[in-house]
């Protein structure tokens, strides 16, 4: 568990590193999504962005179109979005 909570702290750390950027944009929670099939990096992911103040988590389903992702990004108003190699192609055309 040691290990884990390393892992995810210095995850977590990163990550905040990149955020303050975006909260100086809004006093709001920043929301960022993760899209992914599941797998060691994704739940990695999560749980930095728990342990993190003023994050919402967003989990978005692999399963879903692309406009479907399009959808839920803009409603959500999800500023961070966190995937992996395989959906790149529909992120960056979703960008």
């Amino acid at each position: 568990y040691e290990q884990l909570n390393q892992l995810v702290h210095h995850l977590a750390k990163r990550i905040v590193e990149r955020l303050p950027e975006i909260s100086a944009v809004t006093d709001q929670p920043v929301t960022c999504g993760i899209l992914a099939a599941g797998g060691m990096e994704y739940l990695l992911c999560q749980l930095a962005l728990l342990k993190l103040p003023n994050v919402i988590l967003f989990p978005i389903s692999s399963r879903n179109s692309q406009a479907a992702v399009e959808h839920l990004i803009r409603k959500t108003k999800t500023m961070v979005l966190f995937t992996v190699a395989h959906f790149l192609p529909m992120v960056t055309s979703i960008q």
